[in-house]
């Protein structure tokens, strides 16, 4: 069986969702699968891969790289540019690449799905999206874009149609499952999958030998930690409020580790609050 993965970002970037798709396209390849993936030759965080080949065989995973441009994620203005092109030049890569039996679109960019159900049509073979995230829920949610207003119709419209359209709806869970269904997917198109962890790469260690507290000075201490995404619909304000009003707690630390559009904020919040018990990575 053969299965394409269509994925704005994939090996070697190391964004979440990217880890995800890599991580079950090399290990269907290890089992026999014929798998390929479509992707962008830029990175999350903006830098170009102007080294990475257009073409590429990894882990026997077939990596076929759309050029676009690279304004990186700073600016919404740049993230949709960057979006637009991947849109555009990995379907006219769809249309001419050898056919599948399965192609997989995940919600990156957002709305891009839609399409899936076009290539369906125009090429054949099952359809099968992935939804991480839940648009425009999203938007709507981070204020920009405002419930009842036409742009949300639309985009609810374009999201009904993504999940109409496929053949199977991979959702994280029960509570997820509940709104794809409210949002138009058919119960008996649903399945299940919660994200996971490689155990043998990520698993707790004692306190005494941990490396990255020792490197932090957090040695003795009690570490309230945020590690991800920090985006536009991620709010932050309510626990840098508890670390301001804990600062005088020597034994309590918090920490903030990723990327995002919300990352200067949070850095400056804590520069300009002087949060001495705040670390910002």
């Amino acid at each position: 069986m053969g299965i394409r993965f269509v994925h704005q970002y994939f090996f070697p970037d190391l964004s979440s969702v990217s880890q995800v798709i890599s991580q079950i396209a090399f290990s269907l390849a290890e089992k026999g699968t014929d798998v390929s993936v479509i992707c962008s030759r830029n990175r999350y965080d903006g830098v170009q891969g102007v080294s990475l080949p257009s073409t590429e065989r990894v882990g026997g995973v077939d990596i076929y790289r759309c050029w676009g441009q690279s304004f990186g994620r700073g600016t919404i203005v740049g993230r949709i540019l960057d979006m637009a092109s991947f849109c555009i030049l990995s379907v006219v890569r769809l249309m001419v690449c050898r056919r599948v039996d399965t192609f997989v679109f995940l919600t990156n960019p957002p709305f891009f799905p839609v399409l899936g159900s076009i290539v369906k049509r125009i090429r054949g073979g099952r359809f099968v999206y992935i939804l991480m995230d839940i648009y425009p829920d999203i938007l709507i949610r981070a204020g920009a874009v405002r419930e009842g207003s036409v742009s949300a119709r639309i985009l609810r419209w374009i999201a009904r149609a993504s999940l109409r359209g496929a053949d199977t709806v991979v959702v994280l869970g029960e509570d997820m499952r509940k709104v794809a269904i409210r949002s138009g997917a058919s119960p008996e198109k649903i399945v299940t999958i919660r994200n996971w962890a490689d155990p043998e790469m990520i698993h707790p260690v004692p306190n005494r030998v941990n490396r990255f507290r020792r490197e932090w000075g957090f040695d003795g201490k009690f570490v309230v930690e945020y590690s991800g995404n920090l985006g536009v619909s991620h709010s932050f304000e309510d626990i840098l409020a508890v670390a301001e009003e804990l600062a005088d707690h020597d034994e309590i630390r918090f920490l903030f580790i990723g990327g995002g559009v919300r990352y200067k904020a949070v850095e400056k919040t804590v520069s300009s609050k002087g949060l001495g018990n705040v670390g910002v990575k």
